[in-house]
């Protein structure tokens, strides 16, 4: 796990053919207009998805992870899951369950009631 931190997204960056790829830095892959670090940390925060700004309970945002799930996978160099060379991707979702352990605030699919 990257850091410690409870984000999926903290220290990645972008890579076409919707990869993320581990910088080993506080970069952001939510943003991707540019390389930013992450806010959370900019503001003396401790990084972590469940507290973030990005992190909204609402169709958008579970539509854009949703997207990310069926679409990007994560290349790890280092901190990667147990069992896994770290020379090799990784679908999201797998790297997400990984980080965040059942700790989400909003999940792709909202749950049936």
């Amino acid at each position: 796990m990257t850091e410690g931190y409870q984000c999926p997204f903290y220290g990645f960056s972008n890579l076409p053919q919707n990869t993320l790829i581990y910088s080993g830095g506080n970069q952001c892959a939510l943003i991707t207009n540019s390389f930013s670090p992450c806010q959370m940390e900019m503001r003396k925060e401790t990084p972590d998805w469940t507290k973030c700004n990005f992190n909204q309970d609402d169709a958008e945002t579970r539509s854009g992870l949703e997207k990310i799930f069926n679409n990007v996978n994560v290349w790890l160099t280092e901190h990667h899951p147990e069992g896994t060379k770290g020379t090799e991707t990784l679908p999201f979702k797998q790297w997400y369950d990984e980080v965040m352990q059942g700790k989400e605030k909003v999940h792709p699919t909202p749950p049936k009631v």
